[in-house]
């Protein structure tokens, strides 16, 4: 009924001189409020009554109504008046054996209840039961029945035109085509010749810019399987991609264009105005590439370094890897690496931090030790992790506060990768093929940041779930 209102009074804005003689509405809207509105405007409702709007009854037919309309009970009595509700048009009737201060002192109570036996009788002032013309009246039908036409409307709409589909279908097709845009104009400023202007580019069907993009949007729509993905794509947009390779050929380009991918994610924070700070939070999560039971059979990723590791925080075994990334208080991600997962957080960070000057870091526990302190000093940089209750030499409460609660953003953004984006749940068969993935999370998740940087900027940009999807 809220969408009836909101479309209604809309109109009756626009066309404030358009008079509204009949209204003919289904059992949804059979509500006092709709009856008095019309009575108001001089309109004619013919509206169905709701059944649901009947009540669950506990006590029926055990009473009669007096000539006068007072309802009698079991014992023969008339039943006392107890007020009016105007609200609703009709009259209250109580026990003639209870008051309100003692309740019920029937003999032969009518009902359990201590407050005893009411009923309600309706006046003849009832908008819903009592309407011009009557329900059961040939003048009610013939105009009720002219209501059909809104029916066969909306079949048409949803059944011939497939409008159901198409709010989250235009949203998708919007989305593409912004992220289609910002691809491409970083992809013609920042890649080299040597990669854009490659042998034989020009007779490939779909370009870079086109594969990074449908990439980046198949990990953020949540769809884990690429086959999945393709036949989506290929089913629903193929008038915006005429020229659609095969799925070989895109999940094999997809792979080959890593690199550039990783350059686009460098290069994005350069031409958005993503609100940034120097000051920076380290932290890891694990990547497990098969359950822990089937860890001994698993031979896909063991070449490349897969191996067992410890995640603190869930306090469990893992066969796998470990994301080490890097973020600004803002939740952007500036950078990442994937290790083995039993390398330590604080090589981690090492990789991270190299050829970087000036930074503020806040990391958990860790990342402590005299030594890492050490180097990060000697490089420049300022690492403020939180130590170990053992350490004799510790922050005080207040940095202590500060530090877990800025570490917060990372917790979040881990959780929109693994939640939202499911970074953690790996379907490839090669090391190439789950740093690819990877790639176009981060660089998804970048992209949702900087959109609500430029488009919502009265809000947390840090809010990525409903930005389109």
């Amino acid at each position: 009924m809220l969408s009836f209102l909101h479309s209604f009074f809309t109109m009756k804005a626009y066309l404030p001189e358009f008079h509204i003689e009949k209204l003919l509405l289904d059992s949804a809207h059979d509500a006092y409020a709709v009856y008095e509105y019309c009575r108001r405007e001089n309109i004619t409702p013919f509206i169905d009554l709701n059944p649901g709007h009947t009540g669950h009854f506990t006590y029926k037919d055990d009473f009669t109504i007096d000539e006068d309309g007072v309802p009698i009970c079991k014992l023969g009595l008339r039943m006392h008046k107890d007020g009016y509700e105007a609200a609703k048009h009709r009259a209250k009737y109580r026990c003639p054996k209870a008051d309100r201060k003692h309740g019920c002192f029937c003999e032969q109570p009518c009902s359990p209840a201590k407050y005893g036996r009411t009923v309600h009788i309706f006046t003849d002032d009832n908008p819903k039961l009592f309407n011009i013309p009557p329900r059961d009246s040939n003048a009610w039908k013939k105009e009720y029945d002219g209501r059909t036409s809104v029916e066969r409307s909306n079949k048409r709409e949803k059944e011939d035109y497939k409008l159901t589909c198409c709010a989250s279908r235009f949203r998708k097709l919007d989305f593409i085509l912004l992220v289609y845009t910002i691809i491409d104009d970083l992809y013609q400023q920042f890649i080299p010749a040597s990669v854009s202007q490659r042998k034989n580019v020009n007779t490939a069907k779909m370009s870079d810019s086109e594969i990074i993009t449908l990439s980046i949007c198949g990990e953020l729509v949540r769809m884990d399987s690429e086959n999945a993905w393709y036949s989506f794509v290929k089913r629903n947009y193929r008038h915006l991609f005429p020229r659609l390779c095969c799925r070989t050929r895109f999940n094999r380009t997809r792979r080959v264009l890593l690199q550039v991918t990783e350059l686009l994610r460098q290069k994005l924070v350069h031409c958005f105005p993503i609100p940034a700070s120097r000051y920076f939070v380290v932290d890891s999560f694990p990547l497990p590439v098969c359950k822990f039971g089937r860890a001994r059979y698993c031979r896909s990723f063991r070449e490349d370094g897969a191996n067992y590791g410890r995640c603190p925080s869930k306090k469990e075994t893992y066969f796998g890897f470990k994301v080490h990334a890097m973020i600004t208080l803002e939740g952007y991600i500036t950078a990442f690496e994937v290790t083995p997962a039993s390398v330590d957080d604080r090589e981690g960070l090492r990789d991270l931090a190299e050829n970087k000057l000036g930074l503020v870091i806040l990391g958990d526990k860790g990342y402590a030790g005299e030594v890492l302190w050490d180097d990060m000093r000697r490089q420049g940089i300022c690492l403020m992790s939180l130590k170990p209750s053992s350490y004799k030499k510790n922050w005080p409460v207040e940095i202590r506060r500060l530090i877990f609660r800025f570490r917060r953003r990372v917790e979040t953004v881990f959780s929109q990768l693994s939640g939202q984006l499911n970074a953690e749940k790996v379907l490839a068969k090669s090391f190439r093929g789950l740093c690819t993935r990877l790639q176009d999370k981060v660089l998804g998740h970048n992209l949702c940041m900087a959109f609500n940087s430029i488009f919502r900027s009265s809000c947390d940009i840090g809010k990525i779930k409903q930005l389109i999807f």
